[in-house]
């Protein structure tokens, strides 16, 4: 990612169209299912389809919340949310609420090319800790 986008000199690494979204998002959500969570998988597709700033954040939010909203049912009507989870899930969804309005505001200050350094950056840092996890039983 580092090198794709050159710590975001690079506009685009590789072309994107929206056709290619629908199997993409079906992809993300199946992985996601299965391990929890697929964080920023997604950016490099964002970012190459133009996506940038505000609507990339609300693209994501909204994502995010019609995977969730889908995978809340399905693990609910399987057994596999019980009470104490719920009050989990409320605790994480008003933290969440806090850090998008603290989000938002810095957003507006940032300039595109610090954005896309940020975006870069955690998609960097995530792949690091991804690996670290799975690699520590190991070492």
């Amino acid at each position: 990612t580092i090198w794709q986008y050159k710590w975001g000199k690079k506009k685009r690494s590789f072309p994107m169209k929206l056709g290619y979204f629908g199997p993409l998002g079906f992809a993300v959500c199946f992985l996601s299912s299965l391990i929890g969570a697929t964080g920023a998988v997604l950016n490099p597709f964002y970012l190459n389809y133009g996506v940038e700033k505000e609507e990339l954040v609300a693209t994501k939010a909204a994502n995010s919340f019609f995977v969730a909203i889908v995978q809340i049912g399905t693990y609910a009507k399987f057994g596999a949310l019980d009470g104490e989870l719920w009050w989990y899930g409320l605790a994480i969804g008003l933290g969440a609420a806090c850090g998008n309005f603290w989000g938002k505001k810095l957003l507006g200050k940032m300039s595109l090319k610090s954005f896309r350094i940020a975006v870069i950056a955690m998609m960097v840092t995530s792949g690091v800790v991804m690996v670290v996890q799975q690699l520590w039983p190991f070492l």
